[in-house]
């Protein structure tokens, strides 16, 4: 518990810290060490300049009192001797307890020390790292035939400065010496790291004591003069720093998930808006008198105080980037009382300047500015400590090539996403002047996907190989990605240049597809996506009356401006998409193109009117309304080649990746998911066709390669007819993830026609089940683990409990029985659990542990597993959640409460 409140708060923000130096530094660990401590001595120097204070203290008033008590203890014995000196401490209002102020020095640097310690011991980044002469600077230095000396160099660093202080008497000096001597002992096997830190801030301190005599006096004025200046302007400087840092980088930490950019992308412009606010408040500051000045500050200290309250305590539970959807008239009762709150807040200000002096309120508003940036300080580096803020090294499918098109030949996939057939039978009645413009196109009613579900549908559209449940899903799409070789390769052989835009996890890393960036460059940000941060920074921190004026669509962070040279992640918005697409296709006469585009299509939420344009808030869109926008978006794009002339030579399909019904149970017994399919081949006019065809999914990469030899490689294409039955599979997101298969034939919009054959069920691979002590555990290996209770909801990167009690099993290997271990577990209360927090019962083979309390943050969790607990090497967690919540989603009713995203067995240090 101590070590929860003192020292763990210090670890976290040197994580941070040293991590971004790191980075820095061109990940040089051993040089960032060194501009951590420069910057640790730097901030410690106000701590030890009160420790030198208490240390003058001391020795001023032991001067005084020490020849006094040696007099009384040459005159009386025993009792008396004792009244006496005690009445000699109450005359100078002392008690020996104090003496401890000699070592305040110490006492102040022990924790920073500590935080140290235990930051550089457990850090993964540091192991095998080598740095100068060091090897590794997790491991004891061992540079002297296995001694270390880094140890010795510390130690003598730390007695050198000592001897260097002039006013040190020789006991002091002893004392010192002797500290030195039990670290050296101490840390003598401590990682290379630590004394490499500890050292250099030892030798910190005895540079300044030594050039101290010799530094010119204008120097010391100069920092005088920064030290009034900073106190004097403490609150324009920390409502600076919570305004455009602390909330801003709190809103980032809570939706990080949600988020495709990195915090260091945009603390760069945090910083700049920190900075250019301070100055701008400092200069107004100038116009006023002094006694203006005093009331302007009160104003900005008020406002400080009341963001802060209002971001982090009195805001209702807001999805943050779902606002858009957000229902305000239900937090009617919350505005009511935050709005009391806020009232209230302002009554005690003006009640506090008529009953005190301004100057004295301003003292209060200082102290409680400070206060609140050391606890925002904490906060946001216990947050960023313990989740991922550095998204650059994700897959990211960019805009790149987004609007190129070739001159010569190009095969162009534009998949909008849930377009329904029966709908466009709908809009082909209705609307026939839309669908005139579909000129050359075939429409295959009777086509079928192979799954009704996007997650499903995408990969194998792309890739022709369907999910069969015989492995993790993340799995089977890089193996998708590695069967369909032979298709891309055909494209590439025809100088195709391929360009891909979907969600970046329907496209693994290593597929050969030209916008997809793995690490090479740094994506950028942009006006957009700034405005919409700050928006949402002045929907956290503003009174709830005031929040719909800076109400931002989810989208809006993925907004994108056409400046040259940047490089933007793709969004499947279709508002994002349009936008993009109105500024025209771009023709290039080097290669021939392949673009596949998928969009949000008819999808819900319905959010979009027929004219691309978005509903107003609180009201929504259909579905044939928004099916009816998307295909506007669609004639928009092929207009755009008409205009170019490149619409004859092109291959064009227009897909869906599954019809509307497939959430619905009951609506899918009676109405099947049927896509929408339009195809163009090369040089074919006329008014839309209709094709009596029974067609597949499993035709598509033949129907896209039929103007090349080898299409004909991979079967027969939607031109012709398949006689066999079509094979459709449903997916239940249930544990072991069943997958019925349906036999359709002949005509898919004919219940009668659909035949159930099989269910293919999820095997958990229990063949390597044994776990290695150390060994991290996530969602990609986490299976074998698994023994009830959990649920795999696609590969969002957790797993999540499915009841009120879940459990995994680890059968340990070379188990050590007389250490105890320690669990480390990052996990967060998943978005489908209303409440603020739940706890968490956890259970090592089925005794009780501990009680932990998650909420929406995704945060790491530590608990000690003591090792009697332990039986027949193997360790069953269970995890027991009373409150979770029930919702129906496919074929079935979830219990969902926890969800985890890693896990790490160790042995206690």
């Amino acid at each position: 518990m101590i070590y929860q409140f003192t020292i763990y708060p210090i670890e976290c923000v040197y994580k941070v810290l040293y991590l971004a130096l790191s980075e820095i530094t061109g990940n040089n660990y051993g040089l960032a060490l060194i501009f951590l401590s420069l910057i640790t001595y730097a901030l410690m120097q106000p701590l030890m300049s009160y420790a030198e204070k208490f240390q003058t203290d001391e020795k001023n008033i032991q001067a005084v009192m020490t020849p006094q008590i040696a007099k009384i203890k040459e005159n009386f014995k025993g009792a008396e001797q004792h009244k006496k000196i005690q009445r000699l401490y109450k005359r100078y209002a002392y008690h020996p307890v104090l003496a401890v102020r000699s070592a305040a020095g110490m006492i102040f640097q022990l924790p920073f020390l500590t935080a140290a310690y235990f930051m550089l011991d457990t850090l993964p980044d540091i192991i095998g790292k080598s740095w100068w002469i060091i090897n590794d600077l997790s491991s004891p230095d061992a540079l002297l035939s296995n001694v270390n000396l880094l140890p010795f160099l510390m130690t003598a660093v730390t007695i050198i400065g000592t001897f260097a202080i002039k006013d040190f008497s020789r006991r002091d000096k002893i004392q010192v010496s002797f500290v030195a001597i039990l670290f050296l002992v101490l840390l003598y096997d401590a990682p290379s790291a630590l004394l490499i830190y500890w050292t250099c801030n030892n030798l910190w301190t005895t540079i300044a004591i030594l050039i101290k005599p010799i530094m010119p006096k204008s120097f010391g004025f100069t920092l005088s003069r920064l030290k009034v200046f900073l106190l004097a302007e403490f609150i324009p400087l920390c409502f600076s720093l919570t305004l455009f840092i602390f909330i801003p980088l709190d809103v980032y930490l809570t939706n990080s998930e949600e988020i495709w950019f990195s915090a260091k992308d945009i603390f760069p412009y945090m910083m700049l808006g920190a900075i250019l606010n301070f100055i701008l408040l400092c200069v107004v500051e100038k116009f006023f008198s002094a006694n203006t000045r005093k009331y302007f500050q009160l104003i900005i200290s008020g406002l400080t105080i009341a963001f802060f309250l209002q971001s982090y305590l009195l805001n209702p539970d807001y999805k943050t980037l779902e606002l858009a959807q957000t229902n305000f008239d239900e937090y009617t009762k919350e505005n009511l009382f935050n709005f009391i709150i806020w009232v209230y807040f302002l009554l005690i200000v003006i009640y506090l300047v008529k009953k005190h002096s301004v100057k004295k309120i301003l003292g209060f508003g200082k102290t409680f500015c400070l206060i609140l940036v050391t606890v925002q300080t904490f906060l946001l580096c216990y947050f960023s400590a313990n989740s991922s803020v550095d998204k650059r090294d994700y897959n990211i499918l960019t805009t790149a090539n987004l609007l190129d098109v070739s001159s010569k030949e190009n095969i162009i996939v534009l998949v909008l996403d849930m377009f329904d057939k029966n709908v466009f039978e709908e809009i082909k009645k209705n609307e026939p002047e839309l669908v005139a413009q579909l000129e050359g196109f075939t429409f295959y009613p009777d086509a079928l996907p192979i799954f009704g579900f996007t997650d499903y549908s995408l990969p194998q559209m792309l890739t022709g190989k369907a999910y069969d449940n015989s492995q993790s899903y993340s799995e089977y799409v890089q193996d998708a990605w590695n069967s369909s070789k032979k298709f891309y390769d055909i494209l590439q052989k025809y100088n195709y240049d391929i360009s891909v835009y979907t969600g970046f996890h329907y496209v693994p890393k290593t597929a050969p597809v030209d916008n997809l960036l793995n690490q090479e460059k740094r994506l950028s940000i942009n006006y957009y996506t700034l405005n919409a941060m700050a928006k949402l920074t002045m929907f956290r921190c503003l009174p709830n009356y005031l929040k719909q004026i800076f109400i931002v669509d989810s989208s809006a962070l993925w907004q994108q401006e056409n400046i040259s040279g940047e490089i933007q992640p793709y969004s499947e918005s279709n508002f994002i998409f349009y936008a993009q697409l109105k500024k025209g296709l771009i023709l290039h006469d080097d290669k021939n193109s392949f673009r596949w585009y998928h969009i949000t299509g008819a999808h819900m939420p319905f959010n979009m009117t027929r004219n691309i344009t978005r509903v107003p808030n609180g009201e929504s869109s259909t579905l044939y309304e928004q099916s009816v926008g998307a295909l506007k978006i669609a004639l928009t794009y092929l207009q755009q080649l008409k205009d170019f002339k490149i619409y004859d030579n092109a291959t064009i399909l227009i897909l869906s990746d599954h019809g509307a019904h497939e959430n619905d149970r009951d609506t899918f017994q009676e109405i099947k998911p049927l896509p929408l399919v339009l195809i163009k081949q090369p040089n074919e006019h006329g008014t839309l066709k209709v094709s009596k065809n029974s067609v597949s999914y499993t035709q598509l990469q033949a129907t896209i390669l039929k103007r090349f030899p080898e299409g004909a490689e991979f079967g027969k294409d939607f031109s012709e007819s398949l006689t066999e039955s079509r094979l459709y599979r449903r997916i239940s997101l249930t544990p072991d993830h069943p997958i019925v298969e349906y036999l359709v034939a002949p005509d898919a919009s004919n219940n009668l026609s659909w035949h159930e054959s099989s269910t293919l069920i999820y095997q958990l691979d229990k063949k390597n089940s044994t776990y290695n002590i150390g060994t991290l555990v996530n969602h990609r290996n986490i299976e074998p683990y698994l023994l009830k209770g959990w649920t795999r909801w696609l590969d969002l990167k957790v797993v999540l409990t499915d009841g009120k009690k879940s459990e995994l099993l680890f059968s340990i290997k070379n188990l050590k029985h007389d250490r105890d271990l320690e669990l480390k577990m990052t996990a967060f209360q998943d978005i489908q659990v209303q409440g603020d927090s739940q706890k968490v019962g956890i259970y090592a083979n089925n005794i009780f542990v501990t009680d932990i309390e998650i909420d929406k943050f995704v945060r790491e969790y530590k608990v000690i597993i003591p090792h009697d607990l332990i039986t027949d090497d193997k360790l069953r967690l269970s995890f027991v959640i009373s409150n979770t919540r029930s919702f129906f989603n496919n074929t079935r009713w979830y219990d969902i409460g926890m969800a985890m995203m890693e896990i790490t067995i160790n042995y206690t240090s």
